[in-house]
């Protein structure tokens, strides 16, 4: 894990007592103004924050202020239409564990420190359809797709993805089907933690489970900001475990060696020595039971792509018709298509040739569209910024967005989920974009292509 000298110096903003973490914050600033710092460090603000909160007089205090009573308010606001699910959950016989942030805000029993963007709940399959019953009673529907007119009958496409009318979303997570699965079984067959929150009881994982969730978390994250945010977590976390508890579940779990990784790596930010201590003897056994959990969790997703090829594939006539008229890297953008849109063929395209679109034949701030996004049910545009570009949002519309959610893809990385709203509107703001930013928007593996299609009247704006 590499970490930035401006990560590095959030971080200890975030953790070291006073002084030091006054001088980590003030040399951040002076490296980087607090209005250009990137989103793995504003993520992270709230915690500087509580962190700094007794010397009022540092620069940019109204700035992280700000972010954390925001933090604070969202938070609040998610718990708050939670109550009622959170009730009949105490009533009832399933047996949950809240993940995640939603875990670390109870068991920290601060809801202003720890941003959520959702709530994430485990739990096994015999439970599913009861739980999915008290979410539907409690105010929450299917994300995806459920206004949609065109919905096949039978279809048995799992969805676990729930939102309320106040917009508080809730991803659903089956034990049987997460990875690593002995990690997630091992949350459910343990003991939960009770957290005693607005007088309801929660179940959460154990202080050490949770570590390892992080760990694993921030190691596979799709952007720099989960393994900063998985830092701090793990960090925090350490109050609360005891090393020979640690380090059992580490092992059983064969995560000793990505612990170790995580603990040296504080150890070099925050000086305290007994994160050395904690760590655990680093045998070439524990190595190799880690890298094969590692292929065997590679296999695992192999073994999946016969399904994801069913759900991403588009018509021979359609692959043609993209193969004879795309203007970009016609061969390989079909050749993407052909692998039904796998992740890693894309994300290369980017490293080795900066995306699909040919960017070069765009003005500055001036959207480059694909043309052929029916065909290939992929909604694809690209942007040049000018040079020194500190700030932009990017802002999309449709009448698609109003019946349907997609998958935001910026450089071949996963960037956000829309909100289907009644204005057809979603909001994607960048903190010192790349000179060039191709876009993609995308169905999730059970969305409409017909309520897709609606897409053809996308229009970007930036301001």
């Amino acid at each position: 894990m590499k970490i930035s000298s401006d990560q590095e110096l959030a971080l200890k903003a975030a953790l070291l007592p006073a002084p030091e973490n006054i001088e980590s914050w003030n040399n951040l600033l002076k490296a980087t103004p607090v209005l250009e710092l990137d989103g793995s460090i504003t993520r992270i603000l709230p915690a500087i924050y509580q962190n700094l909160s007794s010397s009022s007089s540092v620069d940019g205090f109204a700035k992280l202020k700000g972010s954390y009573l925001f933090a604070w308010a969202k938070n609040t606001e998610f718990i708050t239409n939670m109550k009622p699910l959170l009730v009949a959950l105490q009533s009832s016989h399933i047996d949950y564990r809240i993940l995640k942030g939603g875990a670390l805000n109870f068991l920290f029993q601060s809801l202003g420190s720890r941003s959520m963007g959702d709530i994430d709940f485990l739990v096994g399959k015999r439970d599913l359809l009861v739980f999915q019953e008290i979410l539907e009673a409690t105010g929450f529907r299917k994300k995806f797709a459920d206004a949609c007119p065109h919905i096949r009958s039978g279809n048995s496409d799992p969805e676990l993805n729930y939102v309320n009318d106040k917009n508080i979303e809730i991803d659903l997570h089956v034990m049987e089907d997460r990875r690593p699965r002995l990690l997630f079984s091992l949350m459910l067959e343990t003991p939960p933690v009770i957290c005693n929150f607005m007088e309801i009881e929660i179940k959460i994982p154990s202080a050490e489970l949770l570590v390892m969730h992080s760990i694993y978390h921030g190691s596979i994250g799709v952007q720099s900001s989960d393994e900063i945010q998985s830092l701090l977590d793990v960090r925090r976390l350490l109050e609360f475990c005891t090393p020979e508890r640690l380090h059992s579940v580490g092992s059983q779990l064969h995560f000793l060696p990505l612990l170790n990784q995580y603990l040296r790596l504080l150890h070099r930010i925050t000086g305290e020595s007994r994160l050395v201590q904690l760590s655990a003897a680093d045998h070439i056994w524990q190595r190799m039971r880690y890298s094969i959990n590692a292929s065997s969790d590679a296999l695992a997703r192999l073994r999946e792509y016969p399904q994801i090829r069913r759900a991403r594939k588009i018509s021979s006539k359609d692959l043609r018709f993209v193969f004879r008229n795309f203007h970009g890297r016609r061969f390989l953008y079909s050749f993407w298509l052909f692998t039904s849109k796998l992740r890693q063929i894309e994300r290369l395209s980017f490293l080795a040739f900066g995306g699909f679109l040919k960017p070069g034949r765009s003005n500055f701030n001036e959207p480059l569209f694909s043309n052929c996004s029916k065909e290939s049910q992929d909604w694809r545009f690209a942007y040049r910024f000018k040079p020194g570009t500190k700030h932009t949002k990017v802002e999309f519309n449709s009448e698609s967005l109003s019946i349907q959610s997609f998958l935001v893809f910026m450089n071949g990385q996963v960037a956000g989920v829309t909100d289907r709203n009644a204005q057809g509107v979603h909001f994607l703001e960048l903190l010192n974009p790349p000179s060039h930013a191709e876009f993609s928007l995308r169905l999730p593996m059970n969305g409409c292509e017909k309520c897709a299609e609606k897409l053809k009247d996308l229009t970007i704006r930036l301001s």
